[in-house]
């Protein structure tokens, strides 16, 4: 498998999907309202004035968590309005389909509720095991991929399992990257440093939010320039699991 405001997700493969562009990656219009609008003077809102709108959430913690599966479609793919899988190759030249996952972490604490994490690149490439993605996920979903089908047949299978948006599990680690070494290999042409990974591997620290509570910190600076400061790691699906696996 292969980052956007902090707690969500972003593979390498292609950015976040953002819900304010339309399916096709354009811009959606804004729709222009009268400031003087009755419904915008005669409503009162009731908010929380010490909050702090722009404060970052928590970075979900390790481990297997319940999420609601959908996808979304996958962007500058050239794909319709619509479109959700599109064709692509490996190394040996072997053709299959891709799709992007998004799970949405349900957490009823609230803590991490509605946190997206996106799975950028699901195929239905047959590995040399012999296993697929598209078709475990199906199997997780208690709707095993028929055998024999074709490409097309399972991506078809799988976006109609997940147009429902059905509940299953994901288990989560955390993977930490310098994004100014990354941007600075991407445009010398370069190998990307290798990331640093394992939510283990990170310093516990005093929970801001429960000081009894000791967490792990998930920043880290960069140990190759120094000037780069510090990055957050980012959250990573590393497996789907059944609602019986996820144990809650």
């Amino acid at each position: 498998m292969s980052t956007a405001p902090f707690g969500q997700i972003q593979y390498e493969e292609e950015p976040q999907h953002d819900a304010s562009q339309q399916s096709n990656g354009a811009a959606a219009p804004q729709e222009v309202i009268d400031i003087n609008d009755p419904r915008l003077t005669s409503e009162s809102l009731t908010f929380n004035p010490e909050g702090d709108a722009y404060a970052m959430r928590p970075v979900l913690p390790a481990g297997k968590w319940r999420a609601k599966l959908k996808a979304v479609q996958p962007r500058d793919k050239g794909l319709r309005e619509g479109q959700y899988a599109y064709g692509t190759k490996n190394r040996d030249g072997q053709l299959f389909l891709a799709t992007n996952v998004e799970a949405s972490i349900i957490d009823h604490s609230g803590r991490y509720d509605g946190i997206p994490l996106t799975d950028y690149y699901v195929t239905t490439e047959v590995r040399k095991d012999g296993t697929m993605q598209a078709a475990t996920i199906l199997g997780k979903l208690g709707k095993p991929a028929r055998g024999g089908s074709q490409h097309k047949a399972i991506m078809d299978q799988l976006l109609g399992a997940l147009a429902g948006e059905p509940e299953a599990g994901v288990d989560v680690d955390w993977e930490w990257s310098c994004q100014a070494c990354e941007k600075l290999a991407k445009e010398k042409g370069e190998r990307k440093p290798r990331s640093f990974r394992g939510m283990h591997n990170f310093p516990q620290i005093k929970d801001p939010a429960d000081p009894k509570r000791m967490i792990h910190d998930p920043q880290r600076k960069c140990d190759i320039v120094p000037s780069h400061g510090v990055s957050v790691a980012r959250p990573r699906i590393t497996r789907y699991l059944s609602l019986a696996e996820v144990g809650k």
